[in-house]
Formats: structure tokens, sequence, C-alpha cells
């Protein structure tokens, strides 16, 4: 997700974003609640940050480009770790899932209530007003215990935490934040494609055959055509369509249906109804205005039952894609995590990311990524096939290319090798394929 610019009153303290700007929820979606979201800013890349409060002194990690300040008469207990009779500051390595820093975020603020409380705010800062929840560093403040900011590791190791945790008690959080000096140049996300983005292909450039390989996995088959290398273009516009010959998308259109239910439908349990929506909230209070978190909210016959918090940062597509009833328990994806039955998996399961959840053929079916691989699980079991990223999670136009699914086929462009493939799995008649 892109950063957006907003141009809204920003506050002379922390300059907290009172709104943000973005694309439209797709209307198949439940319709967040009308709230202010302020989202805190910092210091740009290259500028000085705002000064420490008076009495306080500034450290600079010698392990990190980060430096922030504490009072001065705590004691350093450790590398990056200071305590004191009132309070605490800790810089760590991050140890939960997340493959962008607002999954980490809201990871570690809906799974460890004991840290935070029941109803932390979650709320991305940016640079220069620009909203980048994905890459940006990402408050976590709590009204009645300790709070914290985590933020991407500016020196990534392979098979190592790729984000940082600055954990701070409640009462000096805000003194932390306005000394913050996030001084990473931080690099621009890499491309995933090339050069005629978004053009128009004039009719003699337009393919009639793509390479298919087709593979079966018990009762489902996989057919994946490859479309063009990852340099040259890639999903996003419109446009890109055009690569794909008519001829494969005309081959199964009666397949693609929407699905019987909506992915946000309630579903029944034990005789209930599980049902989920976005909530109010009341915001957590700061010396000059509020943080909010958006609030998603699973009941039980209209009781709540369990509370997940995202980050208010999130503007255009707010991430909750699917409530579901696998063999008796309730399951509701949410920003790559997945939560089953009020508890939060994807770090016992291994996985970084799970997205894509729904029912194929009668079994539940999810992508998940492990390792920096996306891999395809059906019926509890992971599918003998994997790839370098799937396109997923978009919003407005380049949402025409996210996953799509029913209770028959899954469909999808995947990347793998430098190289765009479209791909549809399914349980198909044998009569269907080539």
């Amino acid at each position: 997700m892109k950063g957006r610019t907003c141009n809204r009153w920003v506050s002379p303290a922390l300059l907290l974003l009172l709104s943000l700007s973005g694309c439209g929820v797709p209307a198949s979606r439940a319709t967040p609640p009308a709230k202010p979201a302020p989202t805190a800013t910092m210091a740009p890349t290259g500028q000085a940050p705002a000064a420490a409060e008076d009495g306080w002194k500034v450290h600079t990690s010698t392990r990190w480009a980060i430096s922030f300040a504490v009072p001065a008469a705590w004691q350093q207990t450790g590398e990056d770790r200071f305590e004191g009779q009132d309070g605490f500051a800790r810089l760590e390595p991050f140890t939960g899932p997340g493959v962008s820093v607002d999954q980490a975020c809201e990871w570690e603020a809906n799974y460890h209530r004991e840290r935070y409380g029941p109803a932390p705010a979650v709320s991305p800062l940016s640079r220069d007003n620009r909203i980048d929840p994905r890459h940006q560093p990402c408050l976590i403040h709590s009204a009645d215990a300790q709070s914290a900011i985590v933020l991407p590791d500016p020196n990534p190791v392979r098979d190592e935490p790729s984000f940082l945790l600055l954990s701070v008690d409640r009462d000096h959080f805000q003194g932390v934040v306005r000394s913050l000096d996030y001084r990473l140049e931080v690099e621009p996300v890499p491309t995933l494609s090339g050069s005629l983005l978004g053009r128009t292909l004039p009719p003699e450039q337009r393919p009639h055959s793509l390479p298919l390989e087709t593979h079966t996995f018990g009762d489902l088959t996989l057919e994946e055509y490859t479309i063009i290398d990852a340099r040259v273009d890639g999903p996003g516009y419109f446009e890109f369509s055009q690569r794909i010959p008519p001829a494969v998308m005309e081959k199964r259109r009666a397949w693609r249906t929407p699905p019987t239910r909506g992915s946000l439908d309630p579903v029944q349990s034990d005789g209930q109804t599980i049902s989920v929506e976005y909530a109010d909230s009341d915001g957590v209070s700061l010396a000059d205005g509020l943080i909010f978190s958006t609030p998603i909210s699973v009941r039980r016959d209209g009781q709540e039952i369990y509370r997940y918090h995202l980050s208010s940062g999130h503007a255009g597509t707010f991430p909750l894609f699917y409530l579901g009833n696998w063999g008796g328990r309730w399951v509701l994806e949410v920003n790559g995590m997945l939560i089953v039955d009020g508890q939060i998996v994807n770090q016992e399961w291994g996985y970084d990311e799970i997205f894509g959840c729904q029912e194929l053929n009668g079994r539940p079916f999810y992508f998940f990524v492990q390792d920096g691989q996306t891999y395809l699980s059906y019926g509890g079991e992971t599918l003998p096939v994997s790839y370098d990223y799937v396109y997923h999670g978009m919003c407005c136009e380049p949402a025409a290319f996210n996953v799509g699914g029913n209770d028959r086929m899954v469909w999808f462009y995947a990347l793998r090798d430098g190289l765009w493939h479209y791909v549809e799995l399914g349980a198909f008649d044998f009569s269907t394929r080539r």
C-alpha cells in the first residue's frame, strides 16, 4: 500500500493527524464507524527530532540507527535498556509474526493484552504527513498499561526478526515518542513489476496463447499460465489484463461466480450465531488529543466475545476479510492474522501472514507466508507448490487482481522466479482439464 498525503489540521505537540484520506471501502465489506483517526507524526529522515524533555538524556543505539530520550535519572540496565523508579524504556528485536509493520504492530497489541490492556490505540507514525502503515513505525498506546513503538529493522538479517520493539511505560511514552529520531534512510519497496506498467498494448502485441502447466493434488487441479517477465509488466492496472488471451478467461468464466455467502456474513456455531462488525472506540488520551484504533467486534448471539484493534492508518481498504466456521470453531481473517476461537494462531503455526481464507470444495483453504515464500493450505495440508509472492490485499484499481474464489475454485496472480503467472485451482471435472 502506498503512502497517502493528508492535508488536515496537525496539532503542535505530537502532530496528531486528525483524519485520513483514501479510496472507498468496497461495498462488500462492513463500513467502519465515522471516527477521526489521529496518526502521530515524527521528524522526516535527515531532520532533527523534537527536543527532549527538560531533565531527559538522549540515548543513541549502537546497534540500530535510532535514538530516543529518557529521564536523566534512569539507569542503563543493558544495551538499549533503561529503568527508573517511575518507569522504563527498552529497545529490542521483535519476536512476533508479520510481513509489514502494521501487521507486526497489530499482532503485538492484540496478542499481548497483558502488556497493553483490552483497548490499546494502534496508529502509524508518519513522515511529511505521508501515511504508509506497512512500512512506517507504529504506536501502541494504552490508557492503563505499558505502551510501545514497532519499527522496521534498519539492518535485517535473514532468518532473524525484521522489526524492532521499543517498549515504554505509559507515563513516559509521549516524551519518548517526541524525542524519537528514526534516522534510517528507508529504501523504496522492491518493484515487483517493470517498465510497461499501465500501458495499453497494440493488438499485434496481445498474445493468442500462454504456456500452461497443469498439476493434480488429490481432488484439486492447478492450472498455471505463465504471463510475462516481472521486469516488463505486472498486475495492478487494468491494461495488464490484455496480456491474458480471452480464451484463458473464458475457459472457466461460469465457474468464477460470486461466492454463495458473503465473506463477512454471520455463521452458525453450536446453534449460535457468530457475527462480526466494526465497533466504535473512545480513543486513548494524550496531552493534546486522542489516538484511535479501529476495533473489530466478534459477537455470539449479539454479545461481544472478542475484539481486535486495527491500526487507524488503514485508509481505503480496511483489512477485515473473512469470517467462517471451520470444524465447529469460528475463524476470522484480519490483516494477515488468523484468529481461531479468539486466539491469533500465526506464531503458533509458524506463519508470518495468512490470507485468502475461504471454504474450497467443502474444506478450509488459505494462503500463508513462511520464510518469504507463499504456500497454499487445503484441508489442513500444505499443497506441494509455492510462490515468491501472491498478489492480494490491494484496493481500488489494483484490487481487480486480488485473490478471488468461491466454494469450487480459487484464482490468483503469482510471482515465481521473476515471472508472473495466472493460476486457477479447483475441484474441476476431468472433462474441463487440458
